[in-house]
């Protein structure tokens, strides 16, 4: 018989979220192991997601002015009054035995202070179904594809976990030092993530001058305190919706870029250790704006960071590609652009 964990709060950022948090409330009220407490954090909405939250009594409900979603996390963790944290944002649900299957690993881990875990995909008229590491890693996380590796790769360290009368028969769980590869882009989900809340605040939180790639900020700088453990198993329903998941490109990257700068390169014992893996990740950040505003058909600007990006890996191939792109017509580039995209789909 397991021992009950400590207290778990979970924490949920909500911003205009009234069409879609009901079903993400209630997703963490029916965990077969239970959540201590449950916080949404109200960044400043402006529709009823207020009113749809208080139907909840179990809820506690912050409201606060608008500050971002890292504001709103930081506001959470600072109410909360468990020893865990688990981060789930307001349009994600959970699968009913994430917390008591997360618990069972953590206690088979004494050293554990961060874990996270698969997920699956949902929404746009997707079925709701579990999907592996394959189908997940292509869709959110360009960083697979891009470096052709895996979960198992990065966090090498092994062990099999029995989940007795849970919905799967066993755990892979995994464990390792993330720093080196989140340097390259992150492969965190935020609603997937458990920590302990002493080391949250040990590393103060989410920065809130990030309103987007926030998570790819906080994950890196964890990294440098801690090491990550992986369950392999898809125990948060991501929402996919049909505008993309992608967001505003050019700030996404911009805000990358910045936090590269703040955890290595301003950093010099991270910076003398992974300089060349440092340098890779700009040149890559580089080559996507170049890509995005090639496409757009801004060839002058698509130069601009296709040369920005040479300075620290010459010998990227995109690069070159790029490179060879703006000085064609943008007529051109469009027909190359979809003859691509129907040759990846195929």
């Amino acid at each position: 018989m397991l021992q009950r964990m400590h207290r778990i709060s979970t924490i949920i950022p909500a911003y205009n979220s009234a069409h879609m948090i009901a079903n993400t409330i209630d997703s963490v009220l029916k965990q077969v192991r239970k959540s201590d407490q449950i916080i949404v954090v109200d960044d400043g909405s402006s529709d009823n997601t207020e009113e749809v939250v208080k139907r909840f009594h179990e809820v506690e409900y912050i409201k606060q002015a608008n500050g971002g979603v890292s504001a709103a996390r930081n506001s959470g963790v600072a109410n909360a009054t468990g020893e865990w944290i688990a981060l789930c944002d307001s349009d994600d649900v959970w699968h009913p035995e994430k917390l008591a299957i997360v618990q069972q690993c953590i206690e088979e881990n004494d050293d554990c202070r961060f874990i996270f875990h698969n997920f699956y995909l949902f929404g746009n008229g997707l079925k709701t179904t579990y999907l592996g590491v394959a189908d997940t890693r292509e869709t959110i996380f360009p960083f697979f594809l891009e470096n052709r590796i895996t979960y198992e790769q990065i966090l090498i360290n092994h062990k099999q976990i029995a989940l007795y009368g849970k919905s799967w028969p066993l755990a892979n769980l995994y464990n390792g030092n993330a720093l080196r590869w989140l340097i390259l882009g992150n492969f965190v989900l935020p609603s997937s993530v458990i920590i302990r809340r002493d080391l949250y605040m040990e590393i103060g939180g989410f920065d809130p001058t990030f309103r987007s790639a926030e998570e790819t900020e906080f994950f890196l700088r964890l990294s440098k305190h801690t090491a990550f453990n992986y369950i392999d198993l898809p125990m948060t329903g991501y929402r996919k919706f049909s505008g993309g998941l992608t967001g505003n490109i050019p700030i996404l990257l911009d805000n990358a870029m910045r936090a590269l700068d703040k955890n290595t390169v301003q950093d010099s014992t991270v910076f003398s250790n992974y300089k060349k893996v440092i340098h890779l990740s700009i040149a890559r950040r580089y080559s996507r704006l170049a890509s995005y505003w090639t496409l757009k058909g801004d060839r002058s600007r698509g130069l601009h960071f296709v040369l920005k990006g040479m300075k620290y890996k010459c010998s990227l191939k995109s690069l070159w590609i790029l490179l060879v792109l703006s000085c064609l017509p943008h007529r051109v580039v469009s027909v190359l652009s979809e003859y691509r995209k129907k040759y990846r789909n195929k």
